[in-house]
């Protein structure tokens, strides 16, 4: 398999990470679903005490978007007295931790998935929230290799499901579910994923991004013999 991937970066990539525009974008990105999400999903506009960022209009069930970053990993978009916004190294250090799954590894030992990042990021974060929200997390890097007409990869296993297994056999879910939102290899195009279905992949075309970030793979030669 060959591949060459594209960014296109803006400027203004830290602001994406605010609240305030990530937000809308998750709502925008769960509303176009038929499938993951299959109901239509509201914003809450009064988070002072802690609320859900959205709800299901339907079942009233409750859900938070969040952004499972490190915070030296978005330091690296800040302009200050330090540096300016290391985009380049930003790219860099998705791409180490991307590459960090092996699964090679994962088959010679089970347990290898919890030292990886990703992992430990996200579990940290399933576990501060609340017990009755649902967790959405969104991912503005191509973290695992999605192509939409790929019989081979829709049931190969991959980083995201063997997070999420690992996810549901470490952590109590109780009736939550846990999410990710991440780029696919088509521009403008993003993949849903969740615990229901670790291997199970939605592919929704959303354009409002592009003004933070955009990616895309060209010049793939796949083989699926």
């Amino acid at each position: 398999m060959k591949l060459k991937h594209v960014f296109k970066i803006s400027n203004d990539l830290l602001a994406l990470f605010n609240k305030k525009n990530y937000e809308p974008i998750v709502l925008d990105i769960m509303n176009l679903s038929k499938i993951t999400f299959p109901n239509t999903y509201s914003m809450v506009l009064d988070q002072s005490a802690g609320q859900c960022d959205f709800i299901d209009t339907i079942t009233g069930e409750k859900f938070d978007a969040k952004l499972p970053f490190r915070k030296e990993q978005i330091q690296l978009l800040t302009d200050g007295k330090k540096h300016h916004p290391e985009f380049e190294k930003w790219i860099e250090e998705m791409h180490r931790e991307a590459a960090e799954f092996n699964p090679v590894f994962i088959r010679n030992n089970p347990d290898y998935i919890v030292n990886l990042k990703l992992y430990s990021i996200m579990k940290k974060q399933i576990l501060r929230d609340k017990k009755d929200e649902n967790i959405v997390f969104f991912l503005p890097y191509p973290i695992s290799l999605s192509i939409k007409d790929s019989v081979f990869l829709q049931f190969a296993a991959d980083y995201i499901s063997t997070i999420l297994d690992k996810i549901k056999e470490e952590i109590d879910l109780d009736d939550r579910n846990i999410y990710i939102i991440y780029p696919s290899s088509e521009k403008n195009c993003f993949v849903l994923r969740s615990t229901d279905d670790s291997y199970f992949k939605e592919y929704i075309y959303y354009g409002k991004v592009e003004k933070y970030f955009s990616h895309e793979v060209v010049n793939v030669n796949v083989s699926e013999e």
